[in-house]
């Protein structure tokens, strides 16, 4: 594994933000600054919410040999103290654009219930027709919700293949909330969801596929609590912490005017959501350097002092090929042109690098 070795610090690999946000994208790292935070913050949540907006079913093939496959949700925490203006960030690179597209769905919605209530009367005076079917509202994004109403709204969306983001300031107080009688086994059901699995039950919402992704906040001495050397079910593996150190939020005394990064996202956004179902591969060379990669972190897992560190190592392989597959679409997109089936070298090189990254995140809370 020299190649890999020589390339990349395994323990403390650091990120170059250019490689992840081409073109004006870049500009979301100046918001971070304004606020004294770490540019990786603006990064983790623009790629989260990317994560949520693709077409569910959408995978990459990592190996042929073993037909690994990765579907996109990504689960991320920001690691910081309340007074770290954490909520500000997520609301500005994930609420605020959501929001818009939201906006839009609703207009689009009310156009939609007219068509259907025209139809739907002329089906009442002719039974012959084909019966209208209702349109369906979709939500971008929600900061809350009980298991049997998540169920219902993945089943909904899953129909017309759509995906959701959680949006939560406190993620520890979601998961405390998941546990309640009347959720539970919503925390199980995260599990299932990161894999891109519905639930098949006896239930009126049963659906195969979905799409989650998650966004939130996350107090240090908290996450420290969970990640402190066991990981019953793995539910923490799955997430991507990243960390913001206590920083002074420092006003300089010429202040920059306002930066409105909003129209940006939210029509990159909006190009996101209207691309079809991916399925995406990665280039001979690619495919076997992953393998290399796949080797390296089984290994290490094998390896590992922690029951914790351990379900970090098993889930590393799967990150990478998630991270490869949204760097992609994001450079496509970015270029405006066509998304290419096949994933190269060069791109997913820079997904390990993101992988490793946020392990050493993860790490340093322990």
């Amino acid at each position: 594994m020299k190649d890999w070795e020589n390339s990349i610090n395994v323990w403390a690999a650091k990120i170059n933000i250019g490689d992840y946000l081409p073109g004006n994208l870049i500009k979301i790292c100046e918001f971070a600054n304004r606020l004294c935070l770490r540019p990786e913050l603006s990064l983790s949540a623009f790629y989260t919410v990317v994560s949520s907006l693709v077409t569910v079913g959408s995978k990459i093939d990592a190996l042929d040999s073993t037909e690994f496959d990765q579907t996109q949700g990504i689960y991320t925490a920001i690691c910081a103290v309340p007074s770290q203006k954490k909520s500000l960030l997520i609301n500005e690179i994930a609420t605020q654009p959501l929001r818009e597209l939201q906006r839009k769905a609703s207009d689009d919605l009310a156009k939609e219930m007219q068509k259907y209530q025209a139809e739907l009367d002329d089906w009442e005076d002719d039974k012959s027709l084909p019966m209208p079917e209702k349109p369906v509202m979709r939500r971008y994004y929600i900061n809350n919700a009980s298991q049997a109403g998540f169920r219902s709204l993945l089943n909904r969306h899953g129909k017309k293949g759509w995906g959701i983001i959680v949006i939560s300031d406190e993620l520890a107080r979601s998961y405390k909330n998941n546990l309640k009688s009347y959720n539970s086994g919503l925390t199980e059901d995260l599990l299932s969801y990161y894999d891109g699995h519905g639930k098949i039950e006896l239930l009126k919402g049963d659906y195969d596929e979905c799409l989650v992704s998650i966004l939130g906040g996350i107090q240090p001495q908290v996450a420290a609590a969970y990640n402190n050397g066991t990981d019953d079910n793995g539910q923490w593996s799955r997430v991507n912490f990243i960390n913001q150190p206590k920083s002074p939020f420092i006003i300089p005394d010429n202040p920059q005017g306002k930066l409105d990064i909003t129209p940006l996202l939210t029509g990159f956004y909006e190009k996101i959501s209207n691309l079809p179902k991916l399925k995406l591969r990665f280039t001979s060379e690619a495919e076997k350097y992953f393998a290399l990669l796949n080797n390296d972190c089984e290994i290490n897992r094998n390896q590992a002092r922690t029951e914790a560190l351990e379900a970090q190592w098993k889930k590393m392989p799967g990150k990478i090929a998630r991270f490869s597959f949204l760097i992609h679409v994001v450079e496509q997109v970015s270029q405006g042109s066509s998304v290419a089936i096949f994933v190269n070298l060069d791109t997913l090189k820079k997904a390990a690098t993101l992988a490793y990254f946020y392990f050493g995140e993860a790490q340093s809370l322990y």
